[in-house]
């Protein structure tokens, strides 16, 4: 059998390989040689950033510029625009207001703003929050009923010929809607007090007046009508969007 000859890589001397891939002469220049390979490799230094000391303004939210036009050092990872923790809550009550619209109550609002003609049937955020309550009551009925067919009434009309009823815990109340479909947009409550129970037409306040089709009006004018408590009310909330939000 013809012995192979080689030279070791690391000491190059000659010696008696037992395999065809053998490279070393023993465990000593092995190690000495990976301990050579390992050091042997090339570091290459970082190059410095072009773009250290640069910043990034501020973005702004939905609403337009950022007020303060805040500025923060420039992230090259950064996914999305820079926005300051003002605007960025600005943009967060902004999307749990478009999901409240969106949502069936949401959606139920709205309709009951259509049919009054007016925004003023809810006189504010206390109004708005007892009808909200009042829905979701309705719910609690119609899953545990059998023959779930509720209404929310009103005593005084949405609407008639003189006058706007109220939606409010004064002048809404949970019924049989068979009851509430038979008695059609007669008032049920003979001791209903204006400003209670309802408002004269002839007192309601132009801008906020609103017909059957005005579904994106009343959308717009809402922020308007109730202000910036409605935002966080809404978030407080957490309403979860229904499909596409149409009426």
């Amino acid at each position: 059998m013809t012995k192979l000859i080689r030279n070791c890589q690391s000491c190059e001397s000659e010696f008696e390989a037992m395999r065809s891939t053998a490279k070393y002469c023993g465990d000593t220049c092995r190690k000495a040689g990976q301990r050579g390979k390992a050091s042997s490799k090339v570091i290459t230094p970082k190059k410095p950033r072009s773009d250290r000391g640069k910043v990034e303004v501020c973005a702004g939210s939905v609403d337009g510029k950022c007020p303060t036009q805040k500025a923060a050092p420039y992230y090259p990872k950064r996914q999305k625009e820079y926005r300051c923790i003002a605007c960025r809550k600005i943009n967060s009550l902004n999307n749990h207001l478009s999901n409240f619209i969106r949502s069936s109550t949401g959606i139920a609002v709205v309709r009951t703003i259509i049919r009054a003609g007016t925004l003023e049937t809810f006189a504010g955020m206390d109004d708005l929050d007892a009808y909200v309550k009042l829905i979701r009551a309705r719910r609690l009925y119609e899953s545990t009923e059998k023959k779930p067919d509720f209404h929310i009434c009103h005593l005084v009309p949405l609407k008639t010929d003189n006058v706007v009823g109220l939606t409010n815990s004064r002048n809404c109340i949970i019924g049989l809607a068979e009851v509430n479909q038979g008695l059609g947009n007669k008032a049920v409550f003979t001791q209903a007090e204006h400003g209670k129970n309802y408002l004269f037409k002839e007192d309601l306040a132009k801008r906020w007046l609103v017909n059957p089709n005005d579904v994106e009006k009343v959308k717009k004018l809402l922020p308007d009508y109730f202000g910036p408590e409605l935002s966080e009310w809404c978030r407080r909330m957490s309403f979860t969007p229904r499909g596409s939000g149409s009426v």
